[in-house]
């Protein structure tokens, strides 16, 4: 391959990104803060510099991969390097939120650039996995002009479309099953622990478990995309129910009950906004009332 492609920021996963590129044939420059990490890929084909203007120069597509947003914008947006992103496509690969999204993509364009922005749903070691997923959104062409680079990343790109802000707010969203996910594990071994169960027992039969409970789960989200959100066979009475047991073992066994306890809220509340013979979907209703009342 010989499209010319510009890294800026060579941490862990900047330096895993930029080196897959190399070996996939780009012609590559690096950038970086500390001149050390960008030196360690020459060696594999990389041109180093320590100019960011320099940098940009080299490059139609500029990839930036740092610790936040703020970092990025300040590589970016200062005098004698801002006018260099005329004309060039900025792939900015750095996790945060969807405004600081939006307002990164609008510093570009103001600058004469295209914008694409991304999230890496995967670990350092998984780059290039062709299982793994690269969310993307922003300007098509950029998507387009950087697609090459991206599917050596992940085969699974998914391009979600012109709102720049999407990426970043689908990879908010997927954090928030991996967390619900997380606490949610941690409180059940907490649960079986605080009745002298074997925790490894509950390790053992949990992964059948939440096969099915996935499946349950991915419906409940179909409901909401397809606006029936109230219509199921179960409801949010009977849902806040099975968190009272959840509470009352805890707090016998001398343990924390506060994850089931935010559970428990939740269900009382919709339950209280008039919910509770809806579908566990509804739920979505208390969250779009930003803590209003949310009648049926």
């Amino acid at each position: 391959m010989s499209q010319s492609i510009t890294f800026l920021g060579l941490g862990t996963m900047g330096s895993a990104i930029a080196r897959k590129a190399l070996d996939a044939g780009f012609s590559v420059t690096v950038w970086n803060r500390t001149a050390a990490k960008a030196e360690q890929l020459v060696p594999f084909g990389a041109a180093a510099t320590g100019n960011v203007a320099q940098a940009i120069q080299q490059s139609p597509l500029i990839v930036c991969c740092m610790t936040d947003y703020a970092a990025v914008r300040s590589v970016l947006d200062q005098k004698g390097i801002l006018e260099q992103l005329n004309d060039r496509t900025v792939v900015n690969l750095t996790t945060g939120s969807p405004i600081e999204a939006t307002n990164l993509a609008s510093l570009a364009k103001g600058a004469g650039a295209s914008y694409l922005d991304g999230a890496m749903e995967f670990y350092v070691d998984q780059v290039g996995s062709p299982d793994i997923t690269l969310l993307a959104s922003g300007d098509e062409e950029a998507f387009e002009f950087a697609k090459a680079l991206l599917e050596q990343l992940s085969p699974r790109t998914i391009y979600l479309g012109p709102n720049p802000a999407q990426a970043a707010a689908m990879d908010s969203a997927l954090l928030s099953c991996a967390v619900g996910l997380l606490l949610g594990a941690i409180n059940g071994a907490a649960i079986f622990e605080s009745v002298g169960g074997d925790v490894s027992r509950f390790a053992e039969i949990l992964p059948p478990n939440l096969k099915v409970d996935l499946e349950g789960t991915v419906s409940y989200v179909q409901k909401i995309a397809n606006d029936h959100p109230g219509e199921g066979d179960t409801h949010i009475r009977g849902w806040g129910a099975i968190t009272r047991p959840m509470v009352d073992t805890l707090t016998a066994g001398g343990y924390s009950s506060e994850i089931s306890s935010c559970f428990q809220g939740v269900f009382n509340r919709a339950v209280e906004a008039g919910l509770g013979e809806e579908d566990p979907a509804a739920l979505i209703k208390l969250l779009r009332t930003r803590g209003e009342s949310a009648g049926p």
